[in-house]
């Protein structure tokens, strides 16, 4: 669900079902923090299941058109 941010990466990389690439602008995503108001329950859940821990604190990117998730490679969790 989550995918590794490449060098240079500054939009969205996922392709839909024509093959064609969503381009989307990233942005900051802080799904467990008090400010943010996540609503979907069942992809906070998804998130903490794959990095094993809920920090308020983790430096994710969502790209703002497709949702996709993305981590920075620097970034370890487990």
């Amino acid at each position: 669900m989550i995918k590794l941010l490449r060098p240079e990466q500054h939009v969205c990389t996922e392709k839909d079902g024509q093959g064609k690439r969503c381009d989307g602008s990233l942005k900051e995503y802080y799904p467990f923090s008090d400010y943010f108001n996540e609503v979907d329950r069942a992809r906070q859940k998804e998130i903490e299941r794959e990095i094993g821990r809920r920090d308020k604190n983790i430096p994710l990117l969502r790209c703002q058109l497709c949702g996709q998730l993305y981590y920075h490679p620097l970034f370890k969790w487990k």
